[in-house]
């Protein structure tokens, strides 16, 4: 049930009402159910019980078997580890412990139109059109984000690029240069994100 509680919290992660984050209903504590998966042929990923049939993430081999992350943030999340990737109108990563009962670490959620590519506006500009979002949660489902910097404030310089974006087959690569994100709760706090992530699809990846 906690691990429940948990994938519903990353749902409220950015955007409106509950548009980002990992699907409680597909995912589950021990991993995605895919009967009939062949492990060693050409389509299937590097996780169990996942398959991603025709993914073709660009960059090295080892990139389509697995979430490849270097992020490191200021505030308490560790945006690294046994990732579950998701797509549910967002796509999002979640991050936890590889052992049960697979306790959180953060996530994080990216919102952006299909097709979009190239350096991140923050704050998210509002103008009516697709969300622009970028957001993690910390250990304690705190979510910061560059949609929840209140009006008038400049955030410090720093930038995030988006090179990869297909979001409904899980595919993201992300590089983040001293991005900093504000905390949706206090309105105050803000989280510093450096570092890159690759995703191959949907799945669990230990």
């Amino acid at each position: 049930m906690r691990w429940i509680a948990w994938m519903m919290v990353l749902g409220l992660a950015c955007g409106d009402d509950d548009r980002v984050g990992v699907d409680a209903a597909r995912v589950d504590g021990g991993g995605v159910d895919a009967p009939g998966v062949d492990a060693t042929s050409d389509s299937a990923v590097d996780a169990p019980g996942v398959d991603v049939p025709g993914v073709d993430v660009p960059g090295s081999d080892a990139s389509r078997e697995r979430v490849i992350s270097t992020l490191t943030v200021s505030c308490d999340a560790e945006l690294q580890g046994r990732a579950i990737v998701n797509f549910n109108t967002n796509l999002g990563i979640a991050f936890t412990d590889s052992a049960s009962p697979f306790t959180s670490r953060g996530s994080i959620s990216f919102d952006f139109p299909s097709g979009f590519s190239g350096r991140v506006d923050n704050p998210e500009i509002v103008d009516g059109g697709p969300r622009h979002t970028l957001a993690i949660t910390d250990r304690s489902f705190t979510t910061y984000g560059n949609h929840c910097w209140t009006f008038g404030t400049a955030p410090q310089p720093g930038s995030a690029t988006i090179d990869a974006w297909r979001p409904t087959e899980g595919v993201v690569r992300a590089t983040f240069v001293d991005f900093p994100v504000r905390n949706c709760v206090s309105m105050a706090d803000t989280c510093v994100i450096n570092g890159s992530i690759e995703t191959p699809g949907e799945g669990v990846f230990d």
